[in-house]
């Protein structure tokens, strides 16, 4: 009796043995997670940076001062063609001429007085040199907008005279927004007219428009980013689309397709490695990690491009950091695990 007790004491202490020194070696086994290579279409691009610009502007100014008595339009205010943006005021306008010339004849003054309605006390400061009937003929009644758009500058104001050859406002053409960017000469040859493309940029509300390469300057130049001055060469890019929310002046970030769509083989990023040797990746065969030296491309959104070295059917140990050599026996990782 004491014999069989003694057996199965010692039966039991086996089998205790036994499973814990299976759990200890099974914890010591290190657990992957696994994932066939990934198929991922791409459009190689160029990108590039720059700002918004305008094709089409129109400076107004002119030839003598003038005088207003009333501006119909602020900054920002949309136009169209033809609107009277501000009435000038043509008495005051002709007094501040008479004033600036340096002689004219008492006879003269007193015609243009009375043509003009100038106040009889501008004698006192009459001056003139040339022919100051025909430039008191250039005085306008009112200033019109001469193309449809955005007025963006303004230098009218009541009782103020203008400057002469001096821009008194500038209107853009909201239509002729376009993206200006810098192309580096290592990328300029890939880029032809027609070329389809993106524009994005901090200002635009996560929107981005579809555009087109609508002009590649024929000289580059250097240009300083960062630490370094670099060549670039000037590209336009002209939306396609509704422009209302782009802005001169705002940043602009292009993307320039120059390939169709493509499909490439990736892998995560995390389960490429690289030695001494080249870059390589671990693959689960037969319940072992084995190492498998690969040839890399493109980085794209979902990984590295992988050219050669595994196939689609493998199946790719994607936390490589927990193997310490090829050859290791794995175990794939489970929701109890």
């Amino acid at each position: 009796m004491k014999i069989r007790l003694i057996c199965l004491t010692f039966a039991g202490l086996l089998l205790l043995t036994s499973f814990f020194s299976g759990e200890i070696v099974l914890r010591r086994i290190p657990t992957v997670k696994i994932a066939h290579p990934d198929r991922t279409e791409y459009t190689r691009s160029v990108n590039c940076t720059g700002e918004i610009v305008e094709r089409r502007r129109h400076d107004t100014y002119f030839s003598l001062p003038l005088m207003v008595s009333e501006v119909n339009v602020q900054v920002g205010d949309h136009v169209k063609k033809g609107d009277v943006l501000a009435t000038v005021d043509q008495s005051a306008s002709a007094a501040s001429l008479i004033s600036s010339y340096a002689s004219a004849s008492t006879e003269e003054l007193y015609a243009l007085i009375q043509n003009s309605q100038i106040p009889q006390d501008a004698v006192n400061v009459f001056s003139a040199s040339g022919s100051l009937s025909d430039r008191l003929k250039e005085i306008p009644s009112e200033i019109r907008a001469e193309i449809s758009g955005t007025v963006t500058s303004l230098n009218l104001s009541v009782g103020t005279p203008t400057k002469a050859y001096t821009p008194v406002l500038t209107i853009i053409d909201d239509d002729s927004l376009v993206a200006k960017v810098a192309v580096s000469e290592n990328s300029i040859e890939y880029i032809h007219l027609g070329d389809r493309a993106t524009i994005t940029g901090n200002a635009f509300h996560n929107r981005s428009y579809d555009a087109v390469v609508s002009a590649i300057y024929p000289s580059a130049y250097k240009k300083y980013n960062s630490l370094s001055y670099e060549t670039v060469v000037d590209v336009v890019l002209t939306p396609t689309g509704n422009t209302d929310d782009l802005k001169a002046g705002y940043t602009a970030k292009g993307s320039i397709y120059i390939t169709d769509k493509q499909t490439a083989i990736t892998a995560p990023y995390e389960a490429v490695r690289q030695d001494d040797l080249g870059e390589y990746v671990y693959v689960m065969e037969k319940g072992k990690a084995e190492k498998k030296y690969v040839t890399t491309g493109l980085e794209l959104s979902r990984g590295f491009e992988i050219l050669s070295g595994i196939s689609r059917s493998d199946w790719l140990i994607c936390n490589p950091d927990v193997l310490t050599q090829s050859g290791m026996t794995v175990r794939v990782k489970t929701d109890e695990n």
